[in-house]
């Protein structure tokens, strides 16, 4: 029945709908978020937002990002959004153009937390090397960042290289690179990439781990090559590509059924760290694959990083019900909304070129 209701919905849905669905899905989930970002007390967040948030939020006096307007994104949607605009102007991932947007704004940051919709430490290295050290882009990377960026702009790339592996491990590899000196982030943003490219080609979710496998050995060499490693025994193991298998077999365990799914992320930590937030949002996307509107809420909702845990749940189940499938208030109330739309439609169609 799961496997004849997924074929149902593959049906109804186009691979650019899906493409199109994982871009948008990942900066609405980012914008839900914005208001009611880093509420560790959940209880807090109840008092002050309700007992379910369900559209966007302005941020309280004295909070996280207060002075940007509901249906803003945070500085990492910026940074995916400047993504988007090199794929929508360019037709191909540029570093040198992607580089150019940033450093415009870097030199509106001021090197502390609370400048530019908040900045957090692994961006305040990058600013201090660029803006203050003057160090070229390639020397300009945080040492010790350890957020999901790069993991949210791999949205954006899978959307335009799905149907090449390869060419778009490449591509995530040499974006992650300018943020992040920690290959573990690399391979991590990498797994997490494709399995965003595998859901938007119609894999379903709990299948995507088997179809991966299938490419390990073009996946690991691949990989390797990028990450300067040459010999078969330096290649990373593959078990962040196996993630997903893990989440879908936990959602359906009996043993391990969580009532509320809001509280689920705890089980993982609601704190910034990629290794807290990915497995987050790899729970609530097998939880919730075919409704898009639940699945990023539902992260919205549980607190802590958020802004994080719904970008990336937003772009993985985005990737599998399509834009078409979206609330409208989410596009309607997204600032620039429709503007992000038509860009969001061009890279899909771009990706399907290929």
């Amino acid at each position: 029945m799961a496997a004849r209701s997924f074929m149902m919905r593959a049906s109804k849905t186009t691979v650019q709908d899906r493409a199109a669905g994982a871009i948008m899905g990942a900066m609405v989930g980012d914008a839900l978020s914005l208001g009611c970002h880093w509420y560790y007390d959940l209880d807090q967040l109840k008092r002050e937002y309700g007992e379910w948030i369900n559209d966007y939020t302005t941020a309280k006096p004295g909070h996280y990002h207060y002075g940007c307007k509901a249906g803003d994104v945070s500085q990492s949607g910026q940074l995916f959004q400047y993504l988007l605009e090199t794929l929508n102007e360019k037709g191909e991932y540029s570093d040198e153009d992607y580089c150019q947007r940033v450093d415009g704004l870097l030199a509106t940051l001021d090197g502390t937390r609370e400048g530019g919709r908040y900045t957090q430490k692994d961006m305040r290295d990058v600013w201090r090397n660029r803006v203050v050290m003057k160090k070229p882009w390639e020397k300009s990377a945080s040492l010790f960042g350890d957020t999901t960026d790069s993991f949210v702009r791999a949205v954006a790339l899978a959307a335009r290289y799905h149907s090449d592996f390869p060419t778009l491990i490449k591509k995530i590899v040499s974006n992650t690179r300018l943020q992040y000196q920690d290959q573990q982030i690399q391979i991590h943003s990498i797994a997490y990439g494709l399995t965003v490219a595998c859901l938007i080609l119609g894999v379903d979710y709990k299948r995507v781990t088997g179809h991966l496998m299938n490419y390990k050995g073009i996946i690991s060499s691949t990989i390797g090559s990028e990450l300067g490693r040459d010999s078969d025994q330096d290649v990373p193991e593959p078990d962040s590509l196996i993630w997903t298998a893990y989440a879908a077999q936990a959602v359906v365990n009996p043993d391990l059924q969580i009532k509320s799914a809001r509280n689920a992320p705890q089980m993982y930590g609601l704190a910034c760290a990629y290794y807290m937030v990915l497995p987050g949002a790899y729970y609530l996307a097998a939880r919730f694959p075919d409704n898009f509107e639940t699945a990023v809420l539902t992260a919205v909702n549980s607190g802590g990083q958020n802004l994080a845990r719904a970008s990336l749940t937003g772009g993985m189940v985005g990737a599998i019900t399509g834009l078409s499938s979206f609330p409208e208030r989410f596009i309607k109330g997204l600032t620039d909304g429709d503007k992000w739309v038509e860009v969001a439609k061009k890279i899909a169609q771009d990706g399907a070129k290929k």
